[in-house]
């Protein structure tokens, strides 16, 4: 079988099952055949990597993510790998790292710390484009930090990561002062995660990295509280939030002594980012 013919295929069956994105069949005949296909259409492919390919394509049509079954996605132009257990980088995060970029390119020599981080795709991206001399990168899952090791290693990072809950005293203690705080937290509401309302290959997605209380606001009051204390003096925090949830978060960091309390769009113009400073009380 040619390969035109098989990414043909592949896009038939898609579409039938709902999947309207040409470039998804692209993408899992670039993985079955080690992109040794990606030369031309007229390759012809091995029956192993037809097996493959018929493999991956039942599991894209039972709604299994993409990125999952590639292993990897990009995020701010850089490969991650990823794979079950960790939340897949979404464009929605690169507002915030767009906006913590803006803040901060003059700065120099900053410490970063990333909590609820993930693949690391924020904090190693800031990394990469601002002057970061300390990266400080926490998550509490063990298999998202299993793709949090190998995706700093991949990036040659000499980031500091901790094994833990960002809640627990013992970790915030032994953090260093930090020019820049950002934290992608799980903000899914008990409505959003109904099964009418969450998205098939969201179900996919680890639950402690979507769920975020009856509100879905249960991570920010206690973030707000327990790092005004870990940011110096002109210093700032950025969060992603969910839609509609902006006025909470920005009252919740208001409350905890907070200052320059601001919300920002994303491309849609959807408030998708909250980002403060913190008064001289509590900065060095």
């Amino acid at each position: 079988m040619k390969l035109k013919e098989a990414r043909d295929i592949i896009c038939q069956k898609f579409s039938e099952g709902g999947i309207n994105n040409p470039k998804e069949a692209d993408e899992l005949v670039l993985y079955a055949t080690g992109k040794s296909a990606a030369k031309t259409p007229d390759y012809t492919l091995k029956e192993s990597e037809q097996m493959v390919l018929n493999e991956l394509m039942k599991r894209r049509l039972d709604r299994e993510p993409l990125q999952y079954i590639i292993g990897e996605w990009d995020f701010f132009g850089k490969t991650f790998c990823i794979g079950n257990g960790v939340l897949i980088p979404r464009q929605d995060t690169e507002t915030l790292v767009e906006k913590c970029i803006d803040d901060n390119r003059q700065k120099s020599g900053m410490t970063v710390i990333d909590l609820c981080a993930g693949s690391g795709c924020i904090g190693l991206t800031l990394e990469e484009r601002l002057p970061v001399s300390q990266l400080v990168m926490i998550e509490k899952s063990e298999a998202a930090f299993k793709y949090l090791e190998k995706n700093t290693d991949n990036f040659e990072s000499d980031a500091k990561l901790i094994l833990g809950d960002i809640f627990d005293g013992s970790v915030i203690k032994g953090l260093p002062k930090a020019d820049i705080i950002t934290c992608n937290p799980p903000y899914l509401s008990v409505e959003d995660m109904l099964p009418q309302n969450l998205q098939r290959e969201i179900s996919f997605e680890p639950f402690e990295a979507l769920y975020g209380g009856q509100n879905g606001l249960d991570y920010y009051a206690e973030i707000a509280r327990l790092y005004k204390g870990v940011l110096k003096k002109n210093g700032k925090i950025y969060l992603e939030i969910g839609k509609g949830q902006d006025q909470e978060v920005m009252t919740a960091l208001i409350q905890n002594g907070y200052t320059n309390v601001r919300k920002h769009k994303d491309l849609a113009g959807i408030y998708r980012v909250v980002t403060a400073g913190v008064s001289d009380e509590y900065a060095d």
